[in-house]
This record gives structure tokens, sequence and C-alpha cells, in this order.
């Protein structure tokens, strides 16, 4: 019989292993793609949170440094644009779920939710602080309107190369 030969069944038996260790190492791939996509996105949000940071202390430093009169637009400006850098966020946590579920991390994970956690505090209503940090901030706002304070200077942050 044709069907019975030792070369043909070992021939079998190595095409079959092969077309089933490519389909393993496709599905694999695509794994490893969707985990590099998602660092990409994870890096546009952050690149944005750092250019958006950079403005808003910019426009800050130079209200503070009396060179532009204080305009509430700008501050609404600037928190309109925090509050849409935010909405994209629950849909970047659980594409980082489903990165985990696959055995793989995000390698800027930390980066990206260190912007959330800042972002989300910037946003946080101001009548949520209690306590001795609204004791600190009262005291910074009065030493400042009495004159009490040392120059504001901005750091340039540090941006990571896409």
């Amino acid at each position: 019989m044709a069907h019975d030969h030792l070369a043909l069944r070992t021939a079998r038996t190595y095409v079959r292993n092969y077309a089933s260790e490519g389909d393993e190492l496709m599905s694999r791939h695509i794994e490893a793609m969707d985990c590099r996509d998602c660092d990409a996105f994870l890096q546009l949000a952050i690149d944005a949170f750092h250019w958006l940071n950079r403005a808003d202390c910019q426009i800050r430093s130079e209200v503070f440094q009396g060179r532009t009169p204080h305009d509430p637009s700008v501050d609404e400006a600037l928190a309109t644009l925090y509050r849409l850098w935010m909405r994209p966020c629950d849909t970047a946590e659980r594409w980082i779920s489903l990165q985990f579920e696959r055995g793989h991390t995000p390698d800027n994970l930390n980066e990206f939710r260190e912007c959330f956690r800042e972002v989300k505090a910037l946003l946080a209503p101001s009548d949520e602080v209690t306590g001795q940090i609204e004791a600190m901030r009262d005291q910074a706002i009065e030493d400042y309107q009495a004159g009490r304070t040392q120059p504001w200077e901005v750091e340039e942050p540090s941006h990571r190369a896409v």
C-alpha cells in the first residue's frame, strides 16, 4: 500500500507538526503585535500628557511671573484638554488587561499610570481637598498673595523618543 510507506508516514507527521506549529506561531505573533500596538497607544497618551503638562506649566509660569494676565478661559481650555485626555483611558485599561491575560506587560505601563494619576488629581474638584492638604494650600495662597514666596521656575519634562 502506497499510503503505508515509512517515508510517507514520517513526512505526514512532519508536515502536520509544521502546519500546527505555524498556526501557533502566527497566533503568538498576532498577540505580540497587539502588545506592541498597546505600547504605542500608551506612548501616545504619555507624549500627549507631557505636551499638555508643558503647556500648562509654561502658561502658569508666565502668569505667576506677571508676563501675561490670568485668563480663566485658558484655565478652562486646559481643563477641557485634560478631560479629553482621560476619555480613552478606560479603553487603554481594557487593552492592558488583555495583555496581562496573555502574559504580556506593556513596557511603558508604569509611566502611563503615573500620567493617569496626575491628570486624575488635576481634575479632582478643589472642594475634595480637606484636612492638612487644605491648610497647606490655603497657606501657600496666603504666602503668595503676601509676597512671601520664591519665583517659580518651570522644569522642562523629559521626553521619550517614540
